[in-house]
C-alpha cells in the first residue's frame, strides 16, 4: 500500500469514527431523561456494609456534599446497592457511570469497583488494570459502553473493564440491584472516595439518574 492510500484510508477511518460517534450523541441528546433522582442513605443501600460518613470535615475539604467512605476500621467495606428500573434485564442496560473522588487509593484493588447483581448471578466491572488510579482526582467510571459515548464534566473518565461473573449470569438475566463496591481486605486508610452521581442508560433510550445526598 502507498503513502497516499495509507493516509487517505486513515482519514476515511477517522471520518466513520466521527459519523458514529455524532449520531451517538444525536441519539443521547434524544433521550428521554428521566429527572435526577436524589438518593439518601439507609441500611435498604448499605446492608451489612459501611454507611457514608457524616463528618462535616469531610465536606468542608472536598467541597462535596455527597457520600464519603474511608476505611478507617480494619477490613471495612462498602457495598451500596442501587435499583434499577422496574423488571430491567441485564441486555436493557446500555451502560453505566459513576462520578466519583479518589481521595487516598493508588491501588488498582483498592478503588471502587461496579457489580450488576442479578436474580441468577452476577458481573463486576473494574478500575482499568492498566492504569493507577491517582489521588485527589474527579473520576467518572464508565461500564458496557464506550466512555467515549458518555458525556463528562471536569472528571477523569476511566473504562471499567468486566472481571468476575458468578453463577448463572446471562444477558436475558432479571436485574436485582447495581452495586458499587471496594474490597474488605484493603489495608486500612488506603481506601477514600466520595461518590457523587450513578447513571443507568437503557438501551429504550431513558436514562436513569441517582444524586446521592449526605447523610
Amino acid at each position: 500500500m502507498s503513502v497516499s492510500n495509507y493516509i487517505l484510508n486513515q482519514r476515511i477511518s477517522t471520518l466513520q469514527y466521527q459519523i458514529q460517534k455524532l449520531l451517538y450523541d444525536i441519539n443521547l441528546l434524544q433521550n428521554k431523561i428521566i429527572q435526577p433522582t436524589l438518593f439518601y442513605s439507609s441500611t435498604a443501600i448499605y446492608g451489612n456494609g459501611s454507611e457514608p460518613s457524616t463528618s462535616l470535615k469531610i465536606r468542608i475539604n472536598y467541597n462535596y456534599s455527597s457520600w464519603h467512605f474511608i476505611n478507617s476500621i480494619s477490613k471495612s467495606y462498602i457495598n451500596w446497592s442501587f435499583p434499577v428500573k422496574q423488571n430491567a434485564i441485564v441486555s436493557d442496560l446500555n451502560g453505566i457511570n459513576v462520578s466519583f473522588f479518589n481521595g487516598n487509593t493508588t491501588s488498582n484493588n483498592d478503588i471502587l469497583f461496579i457489580t450488576i447483581n442479578t436474580i441468577n448471578g452476577s458481573m463486576t466491572y473494574i478500575f482499568d488494570s492498566a492504569i493507577t488510579p491517582t489521588i485527589n482526582t474527579n473520576y467518572q467510571g464508565v461500564c458496557i459502553i464506550d466512555k467515549l459515548f458518555v458525556p463528562y464534566n471536569n472528571e477523569r473518565q476511566i473504562q471499567y473493564k468486566p472481571s468476575t461473573i458468578t453463577g448463572n449470569y446471562s444477558q436475558n438475566d432479571k436485574i436485582s440491584t447495581v452495586m458499587l463496591g471496594t474490597h474488605s481486605s484493603s489495608a486500612t486508610n488506603t481506601v477514600q472516595l466520595v461518590v457523587d452521581k450513578i447513571n443507568f442508560l437503557y438501551h429504550d433510550n431513558i436514562t436513569q439518574s441517582y444524586l446521592l445526598v449526605s447523610p
